[in-house]
């Protein structure tokens, strides 16, 4: 397990209600009102991370691998569900993604 708590990057969700926290060592998410963690995704799952947004309060996470420890490309963008515990979109573009964001429609 890495030990390695470097922070990459913090992104809010649209409403501010809760923030993800990318790290060395793999994906925080915190609520903000009251300040506690909701979940965490480790390297083993998702390696460190360069961005990550999540759609509101919902299970839907847009992921960009980044950082020391990557597990995936930093060229692909990884849309992960966290109720069924499956990538449902990754897409490879001669890109390297420097932020995502997602939105509901």
């Amino acid at each position: 397990m890495n030990t390695d708590r470097t922070v990459i990057s913090v992104k809010f969700n649209q409403d501010q209600s809760c923030f993800t926290c990318c790290m060395e060592s793999g994906i925080r998410i915190y609520s903000v009102e009251p300040l506690v963690e909701k979940c965490h995704f480790d390297i083993d799952l998702v390696g460190s991370v360069s961005h990550c947004e999540m759609l509101f309060r919902t299970n839907l996470l847009a992921i960009v691998s980044g950082g020391s420890y990557q597990k995936f490309p930093d060229d692909v963008l990884l849309i992960y569900d966290d109720f069924t515990k499956k990538v449902y979109f990754g897409d490879n573009f001669c890109i390297i993604y420097s932020g995502c964001s997602i939105k509901e429609r």
